[in-house]
């Protein structure tokens, strides 16, 4: 099974029973224009020029999110409130440790909650698959580096069940038993012929618990990593965003995320690019060196492994990824074999795959 994205986009909550001006005058927010953008599939976001307020970077914008009880652009039932875990992760003392770790990244601040959304800082114009695509970045390597270092210290600091011990409801939509992740690997795996027991086996494997549990964004990915170029080819500032998924849990999903949409990106886009070094190696290589043994071994991998196989058989073919119904079979043969290779334990054909630099010794 895969999910279907919707290719009309709602212009606001369907819950509202006004507009996008409606709700700023409730919530007092005056500014000269408001600008929707396409980005994010579950909640909406808008531009805001010219604000009004003292609390605001002159001649920045800032960033309007909402949510309602259901995805933007699937048919995927999420919480009204998921916002408020959002809020509380870029609040949150692992996120403030890993951005004093590695300063060049950091996360939007929160200027004022309102009714099932938030007001934010501007993290920048484009994002970095955009700028990949576009042939933007001098220095793909050296970007995607900074990112997994920035990842592997909000994982050790995230560590703290005192601080951060929220689960997050709308994740186990996906990755619960019986979830849209395990529905999609038994759908795939019965149609090409395994037995029940060796789906069974996969299965087992994904669902063994993490030896290190973290405050983990889950949809850590290039999409939701903003860039701000000082001038033409300098080095970008980068900003995480899109926190509305994150819980305490198995840092493997940011992994496998971060590593299934990089994938993509490079195979499409990468042509002329490989002197520049690779974006998704690099970010591995970098996230190992920063965990150590601390949290990746052989079994992180092979979990890891097995989770991006279930997210490419979710989503592809993934209209926000360019892709298109005749891409869909070599991705999913392709995450099949991660699929195979995790549950087999196959650590010969992980190093030659895309997760090899996460089994590099530091």
């Amino acid at each position: 099974m895969s999910v279907d994205i919707a290719k009309e986009m709602p212009a606001n909550p369907r819950d509202w029973t006004g507009g996008i001006e409606s709700y700023l005058e409730e919530h007092q927010i005056v500014c000269e224009k408001v600008t929707p953008l396409t980005s994010g599939l579950s909640s909406w976001v808008w531009r805001l020029d010219g604000l009004s307020d003292g609390r605001y970077r002159e001649g920045e914008p800032a960033i309007l999110k909402c949510a309602e009880g259901m995805a933007k652009l699937a048919p995927v039932p999420l919480a009204a409130d998921r916002l408020q875990l959002e809020i509380k992760a870029l609040k949150s003392r692992a996120v403030a440790e890993a951005c004093r770790q590695e300063p060049s990244v950091r996360v939007p601040r929160v200027l004022q909650e309102t009714q099932r959304g938030y007001l934010m800082t501007w993290g920048g114009e484009m994002d970095l698959r955009v700028a990949y695509k576009e042939g933007k970045l001098m220095d793909p390597a050296a970007v995607g580096a900074r990112l997994g270092k920035w990842l592997a210290c909000l994982h050790l600091a995230g560590t703290d069940r005192d601080e951060w011990n929220t689960r997050n409801s709308d994740v186990d939509t996906f990755i619960a038993p019986g979830g849209l992740e395990e529905q999609a690997i038994r759908t795939a795996l019965g149609t090409e012929g395994s037995s029940v027991q060796e789906i069974d086996h996969v299965i087992d494997v994904l669902r063994q618990p993490a030896p290190v549990q973290t405050l983990t964004p889950w949809d850590f990915r290039p999409m939701n990593t903003l860039l701000k170029f000082k001038e033409p080819g300098a080095v970008p500032e980068l900003t995480i965003v899109d926190w509305e998924f994150s819980h305490y849990g198995d840092p493997a999903y940011d992994l496998r995320l971060w590593a299934a949409e990089a994938m993509v990106l490079e195979a499409k886009f990468g042509k002329g690019k490989e002197n520049s070094g690779s974006l998704l190696s690099s970010c591995l290589a970098a996230y190992r060196l920063g965990t150590g043994d601390a949290i990746v071994d052989d079994k992180f991998v092979c979990k890891t492994a097995i989770a991006l196989g279930a997210f490419l058989l979710l989503f592809m073919p993934a209209p926000f990824w360019d892709c298109v119904e005749e891409d869909r079979e070599p991705w999913v043969k392709l995450a099949l074999q991660y699929i195979k290779a995790g549950a087999e334990t196959d650590m010969g054909w992980l190093l030659q795959s895309s997760l090899g630099p996460l089994l590099m010794k530091p």
